[in-house]
């Protein structure tokens, strides 16, 4: 009987320092980098003042030169990547300092490479008129 007891005051104990050392070590040591798409790459990265680009995270990310965990937030928008971002082995971190890049909760996030066309007008030209059908005249657009 007092066996068990040991045990079970020592599991209790143990269960106690794990939970305590996981949770301190989450909060304690975890760097955290905010990205938005109405940020700046000159910004910290804070909640306050996010980063703007999946790049401008990487960056900020090497910087930190893997010594502590660190995840990467981006908040719910589309992210315009005007050249490809590159990463390489170093960029995921390491067992003791990973690297993870998501989405803010329940935020959709969208990383898009194409350009957003402006400027849609009706067709005006009575040549490009002549050769639509009469149905489709009056939804065809041009920018």
């Amino acid at each position: 009987m007092k066996i068990r007891r040991i045990v079970f005051k020592r599991s209790i104990a143990m269960t106690i320092l794990l939970a305590f050392t996981f949770l301190w070590g989450g909060v304690s040591y975890a760097a955290d980098l905010y990205v938005s798409p109405d940020g700046d790459d000159a910004n910290p990265g804070t909640i306050e003042q996010p980063l703007a680009t999946l790049s401008g995270a990487r960056d900020r990310v090497r910087a930190l030169k893997g010594e502590e965990p660190v995840t990467v937030e981006f908040a719910a928008g589309t992210y315009r990547v005007h050249e490809a971002v590159r990463f390489t082995e170093a960029d995921s971190g390491t067992i003791h300092a990973p690297v993870v890049y998501r989405a803010a909760p329940g935020a959709e996030v969208r990383f898009s490479g194409g350009v957003e066309v402006q400027g849609w007008q009706p067709v005006t030209d009575p040549g490009i008129l002549e050769r639509l059908s009469p149905e489709a005249r009056d939804h065809v657009r041009v920018a």
